[in-house]
């Protein structure tokens, strides 16, 4: 509920940012989003509709009140009378004031509502964690493609000079034609990546900046030297199971369903049930009917009204059905969420255990392939290695590169995604998150 008063107290903050952004980095991204993107709007639409329920149902707990009046001119025409008519005036004035008293029915109603509001605000607190997912998820699927970009280009201006030395070489007599073809082959393929990824950088950004409402023409890098500093506490996957399934707003918004189901059972079965209604009302007539022309009377009531259902043609019965199936249904739902959460718990917990080690392992195999790069020209220096064994080497450094790069998002997607489904993910994790960025915020 913090979290939840927390988004809706910063939404005005964020009403004054402009509408236009050169370079943002996630915390930005992120408070964007909360103004302009569609699908949290939506979401925050639904809760308010949702949450109307419950004072729908209240009213039909509470006492009604209504007023009628009414105002006629008549003729009456009476046989085998005078053969003049009887022209007259007549109204009629009356309050009727109805209070349940047992209605069972209502009460079910009401108890359901309750529970739907606040599955509706479990939801609400889902789409918000969605929102910060989808969020980062955007904001390091471009940054991926930056990096791809940028080690694209790295590679031609490599293959390009790789190119020039084969053909020196081969005009010098050491190297041969197969080395300068190699050579431009390979040129031409990382020449067709660079131009994939400009148009896959082009279309992660554009996402992006649909998802903020915004113009987005650069983002901040993550700083490898601080994402080593970023831990994970706890350090186990059983507090952490425990904790999501105990705190996941998805999980506790089809927990409600469940209690809402089952009243809805319950309000189903009330319709077999007498209900009893305290009726009080006023009334004033003038010439109300043709026997009291020019009478006036004042009528004051009060009482108990009953009403006893007999047969309905099997409707509450079928209603009754009806409602049992949903309420099996909530529960099947409700058992589906929780163990499709324990298999995503375990996945991502994993992610960010073995993601920093295998971190680590890229990191060594990446100062590996440029070592082996470094001897590999030597030995084209020394006519024991050629050409092709250098541009193997290059390709084997981008990969690494690209490999480390992707990695390296993907280890905080884990760790964010980890905090989502506890209902953790929230402006201090996105603090957190924008530290290790080259640019804090």
């Amino acid at each position: 509920m913090k979290k939840r008063l927390l988004v809706a107290a910063l939404l005005p903050l964020f009403a004054t940012f402009p509408l236009h952004a050169e370079t943002v980095n996630l915390r930005q991204a992120w408070q964007y989003a909360l103004q302009n993107d569609p699908t949290w709007q939506v979401a925050q639409a639904d809760a308010g509709y949702e949450r109307a329920e419950q004072g729908k149902a209240l009213a039909g707990l509470l006492p009604s009140l209504s007023f009628s009046a009414s105002r006629y001119k008549n003729e009456l025409d009476r046989q085998g009378a005078s053969n003049n008519p009887t022209r007259y005036d007549s109204s009629v004035d009356a309050w009727s004031l109805r209070q349940p008293l047992i209605r069972f029915q209502n009460i079910a109603d009401y108890k359901r509502t309750v529970a739907h509001s606040e599955a509706a605000d479990f939801t609400l607190s889902a789409a918000a964690q969605q929102l910060t997912v989808r969020v980062a998820q955007a904001y390091f699927d471009a940054l991926l493609t930056e990096d791809q970009l940028r080690l694209a280009r790295f590679l031609v201006a490599s293959l390009e000079a790789q190119q020039d030395a084969a053909s020196k070489s081969f005009r010098s007599g050491a190297g041969t034609r197969i080395e300068i073809d190699e050579a431009a082959s390979r040129l031409a393929i990382a020449v067709s990546e660079v131009l994939a990824t400009e148009n896959l950088r082009a279309n992660t950004r554009q996402k992006l900046a649909a998802l903020l409402g915004v113009d987005v023409t650069g983002i901040v890098a993550l700083d490898e030297k601080r994402l080593s500093a970023l831990q994970l506490a706890p350090a186990d996957f059983a507090a952490w199971r425990d904790m999501v399934l105990q705190t996941n707003p998805e999980l506790q918004a089809a927990g409600k369903t469940i209690d809402e189901t089952a009243w809805t059972v319950n309000r189903a079965r009330a319709g077999h049930l007498p209900t009893v209604d305290l009726v009080v009302s006023k009334s004033r007539s003038e010439s109300e009917t043709v026997s009291t022309v020019n009478s006036r009377y004042d009528l004051n009531s009060a009482g108990v009204q009953l009403n006893v259902p007999i047969f309905a043609g099997g409707y509450v019965n079928a209603e009754t059905t009806q409602a049992r199936a949903r309420h099996q249904r909530a529960q099947a739902v409700y058992e589906g969420i929780r163990r499709d959460l324990e298999t995503r718990v375990q996945k991502e917990f994993n992610g960010i255990m073995q993601g920093r080690e295998r971190l680590n392992s890229l990191k060594q195999a990446l100062l590996a392939s440029q070592v082996a790069l470094k001897s590999t020209r030597r030995g084209v220096e020394a006519g024991t290695r050629n050409t092709l064994d250098v541009l193997n080497a290059e390709r084997q450094v981008y990969n690494m590169q690209l490999e480390l790069s992707r990695s390296r998002h993907e280890f905080v997607m884990s760790r964010l995604r980890l905090k989502a489904m506890a209902n953790m993910l929230d402006e201090e994790e996105i603090l957190l998150i924008s530290s290790l960025l080259n640019a804090a915020p």
